[in-house]
């Protein structure tokens, strides 16, 4: 008798599980019909809106009476260097070294000479207790107004 019972609650399981499925795939040909109703809409250019909602504006709080302030302006390129600073700041150099072949530098754990890449910068000089890097900016995602912009750090031996 517990078996006939076990087999009911199983199969009663089952046929909800299946109702469950058939509602689900139901649902999902409903959301995938109104994606092609909306497929047909044509675009608004960003350039015809009245206003983009991609900027960024920064507001300040104005008091009741007093003078209506402006916003401070972001130096885009500012920042960009900034953050590039930060990156360099994780380099490490540790050695420089004389060879047959001309100097060479040790950062982090790599070895690497003048016109090696590390972390997105180029090894541009390597001098007696110093290596200037450089972030190219061709191989960087950089904000509008850095594009011709190169930022160069000297990286200097620890003491």
């Amino acid at each position: 008798m517990t078996n006939k019972n076990e087999e009911t609650r199983l199969e009663s399981a089952l046929a909800r599980l299946t109702g469950f499925k058939s509602e689900m795939f139901n649902g999902m040909d409903e959301i995938v019909k109104k994606f092609y109703e909306f497929s047909n809409v044509l675009q608004v250019q960003v350039s015809e809106l009245a206003k983009n909602p991609f900027s960024l504006e920064l507001f300040m709080d104005e008091e009741k009476e007093g003078p209506k302030m402006e916003a401070p302006k972001m130096d885009v390129a500012a920042l960009w260097r900034e953050e590039v600073r930060k990156k360099a700041e994780a380099l490490q150099l540790k050695s420089i070294v004389q060879s047959d072949q001309g100097r060479c530098c040790m950062i982090g754990d790599q070895i690497l000479r003048e016109g090696d890449s590390i972390q997105g910068f180029k090894v541009r000089q390597i001098g007696d207790d110093f290596v200037k890097v450089e972030w190219a900016p061709e191989e960087d995602n950089r904000p509008a107004g850095t594009e011709s912009e190169c930022v160069t750090i000297d990286l200097k031996l620890p003491h």
